[in-house]
């Protein structure tokens, strides 16, 4: 009886959702807004071996941070994830161009929610047969990362062993994927795991006079100003906000602006969540998913 429906912010979801269908006289019930995070790491894991279940397959691995240029060339869309294989010839230069080096560009084999998956083995018998698992495995790892089973993103997994069965019935999908999963998600916490949290880049119009208490607002709201410029008794504040900070912000804007400024978004970033607020964060998502406490 619910339907999640995705948005920019609130005013995007308010303009789209609640105002069209209370023009039509139909009755809204609105939960608040859920912020959706990205899970992301600080530093480069040791190789991790991750074991099948029946112990005759072993998979060995790292996971690093992707090179911040690569990241925003992925969120960008300025490189297709799709098809990572059949178009490797065309992504290897974009890669070099970059910032990653050639061998290793050659040897993506895939891309998934902006995170790199390498494979840095060399001659492993059996792996070509493998290969579409070890994806398998990855893509369900970076979609419901180990923290708080929030996507994960920027993150280079770097496959460097594999010691497999040589009878195919002993190295099937029960097998692989377990080993796959558990591999990556104990590299990660062993990463230096963070949380990634959406940025707004806002404008706010209003009056010259007014503009003490939008400054006031937007540094409550652990809000930074980026450019102030006024003309003709007007204020143009550009500035960067928390999107978990933004829920109610118009509201409270035209409360310190007495209906007389309103904000438009420019664009939507990510970025590190301070350190002394990541724990916090954490357990209160865990908490909305029903999930255990969790120590990091």
């Amino acid at each position: 009886g619910e339907y999640l429906v995705s948005g920019l912010g609130e005013l995007h979801i308010d303009a789209k959702i609640d105002r069209p269908l209370k023009d039509r006289g139909l009755e809204v019930m609105m939960s608040p807004p859920i912020v959706i995070y990205r899970e992301t790491i600080r530093a480069m894991s040791p190789e991790v071996e991750g074991k099948s279940a029946n112990k005759h397959n072993r998979f060995y691995l790292t996971v690093e941070p992707l090179e911040e240029s690569v990241f925003n060339a992925l969120r960008e869309g300025k490189i297709e994830e799709e098809n990572v294989r059949k178009y490797i010839k065309e992504i290897v230069p974009k890669m070099v161009e970059l910032g990653m080096s050639r061998d290793e560009a050659k040897k993506i084999v895939d891309m998934h929610n902006h995170n790199v998956l390498i494979d840095a083995t060399k001659g492993v018998q059996y792996l070509n047969e493998t290969i579409e698992l070890v994806i398998d495995g990855f893509r369900g790892v970076v979609e419901s990362g180990p923290l708080a089973r929030e996507p994960c993103a920027s993150m280079k997994i770097r496959l460097t062993d594999v010691k497999l069965h040589e009878d195919a019935i002993h190295r099937g999908p029960a097998q692989v994927l377990p080993a796959i999963s558990d591999a990556v998600k104990e590299a990660v916490m062993r990463a230096k795991p963070t949380l990634l949290e959406p940025m707004q880049t806002i404008r706010i119009d209003v009056p010259e006079e007014l503009i003490s208490g939008v400054m006031n607002l937007i540094q409550n709201r652990r809000g930074q100003v980026i450019d102030t410029q006024t003309e003709l008794g007007a204020a143009i504040i550009e500035a960067k906000v928390p999107t978990s900070e933004m829920i109610g912000f118009e509201a409270a804007l035209k409360s310190a602006t007495g209906g007389k400024g309103f904000y438009s978004l420019i664009d939507i970033t990510f970025e590190k969540i301070p350190e002394d607020m990541k724990n916090q964060v954490v357990s209160r998502i865990r908490e909305r998913k029903g999930l255990s406490p969790l120590q990091i």
